[in-house]
């Protein structure tokens, strides 16, 4: 009787997150969001996408991410829909994880991925053009102003724990296409990507167990310009890619502390030729993105953690209109996660960008702006909470509404339900992810 209860809120939670609005932009995983926690800083499944050789942390895992109003942008989400009385969920994504032993390895499939992903850090940040790598995962190939960039057919990920000899490593294989119209007359823009990543466990480095991470993803794009006799169809752009590389390191403090290293580098290139248009005329833009950061995670025995981290960014981006623009980020952030029994964990966090500034220079003149002392821009924090069921092999993660939370804890109302009912629940899902282990 006691675990039929254990799976009735398992149900009654999945019902919930099923029938309210989810996110309006696609999000990372709901468990990183709900603690506002950057992926270098926690362990976590979605790390797989900066370092492949981590997929055998997470050997025979079904992922389901369920972001069912679509991906909240024209990049992104670009033609897709779900109507209600379809029901069938065609914006969602995910993947499966197996083990196939020893000999063989372990492989990872996974479609739909969005090709630009945000997490809570954005909506702390306004900047010139500019999106930090601590804000966006995987970002849109070619650098943020890019428009064509598709969402992801299809992710393959294969890790073995001798890969040459070398120990555990992964290699990550990216494919995406996508094709755009601008209108009925055309013209229409066919985007294809590929992308290639891999990441390798160096051991023992600097005192630290380390992991570096080396990926190159290039998208190629064709213009078709049926109706312009004055223009050359089909056009081809001039170079879209984008290049990344990072480290990743810890070590023990002491019993119940960790500390953790990281620094990613980014280069985008994004060059469209004389004559291109449609949602994006001709361009040539590039940017390049350096972060460091570290982070402190108390471990509290086997219920949970509390984590703090610093990370800093540097941002620079040149386009063809001759602006230029450099940022300095400083962002601060906080998150715990703990079990309150053995099937219910509760996770929170808060965010501050302690330092936001951008330069812009546009000739003749130039301008300067401190973002992180602009009201309505900079000058707030994030909070965000979640939690996790779990039942069997089942784990369902949450990301709550602060706003119906803050809600119910100023003006409790006992008649309304938890998940039922968007206007007068007591709780409101946000983003929801849903897990199988076998």
């Amino acid at each position: 009787m006691k675990f039929e209860n254990k799976k009735w809120v398992l149900r009654v939670a999945l019902a919930g997150a099923l029938s309210l609005g989810v996110a309006s932009v696609a999000k990372a995983d709901a468990r990183l969001d709900g603690m506002g926690a950057d992926v270098r800083q926690v362990d976590d499944v979605d790390g797989i996408w900066l370092y492949p050789n981590q997929v055998l942390q997470y050997k025979n895992t079904v992922d389901f991410r369920l972001n069912n109003t679509g991906f909240g942008s024209t990049v992104a989400g670009a033609g897709l829909a779900d109507p209600a009385a379809t029901g069938i969920g065609i914006n969602n994504w995910g993947g499966v994880i197996h083990d196939l032993g020893d000999d063989f390895g372990t492989i990872a499939t996974y479609v739909n991925r969005p090709g630009s992903i945000v997490n809570v850090a954005s909506t702390l940040l306004t900047t010139a053009g500019l999106k930090p790598i601590f804000a966006t995962d995987a970002s849109i190939v070619g650098g943020f102003t890019n428009k064509y960039a598709p969402s992801s057919n299809v992710d393959v990920i294969w890790g073995h724990t001798n890969f040459l000899g070398l120990g555990d490593a992964g290699i990550h294989l990216s494919y995406g296409d996508n094709e755009t119209t601008a209108n009925a007359a055309g013209p229409n823009v066919q985007a294809q990507v590929w992308g290639l990543g891999f990441g390798l466990n160096l051991g023992s480095f600097i005192g630290l167990a380390s992991q570096a991470h080396i990926d190159y993803t290039q998208e190629f794009l064709t213009l078709n310009r049926p109706n312009s006799p004055t223009v050359n169809s089909p056009l081809t752009d001039n170079g879209v890619y984008t290049f990344k590389i990072g480290y990743l390191g810890q070590g023990t403090l002491n019993d119940k502390d960790n500390l953790r290293l990281f620094a990613d580098v980014q280069y985008d290139n994004n060059s469209l030729p004389t004559g291109w248009s449609g949602l994006s005329g001709q361009q040539t833009a590039n940017d390049l993105e350096v972060l460091v950061g570290s982070s402190i995670k108390h471990n509290i025995t086997d219920r949970g953690f509390v984590n703090t981290g610093l990370e800093f960014e540097y941002d620079s981006v040149n386009s063809t209109t001759n602006t230029a623009a450099d940022s300095w980020t400083l962002l601060w952030n906080a998150n715990v996660e703990s079990a309150l029994s053995s099937w219910l964990t509760a996770r929170a966090g808060l965010e501050k960008a302690i330092v936001n500034r951008t330069y812009v220079s546009t000739p003749p003149g130039s301008t300067y702006t401190d973002n992180s002392l602009v009201a309505g821009l900079n000058n707030n924090v994030a909070f965000t909470t979640g939690l996790s069921a779990t039942a069997e092999n089942w784990t369902l993660d949450t990301q709550i509404s602060v706003a119906t939370l803050d809600a119910g804890v100023a003006a409790p109302g006992p008649g309304n339900g938890i998940f039922i009912g968007a206007a007068s629940s007591l709780i409101a899902v946000t983003q929801a992810d849903l897990r199988y282990k076998f």
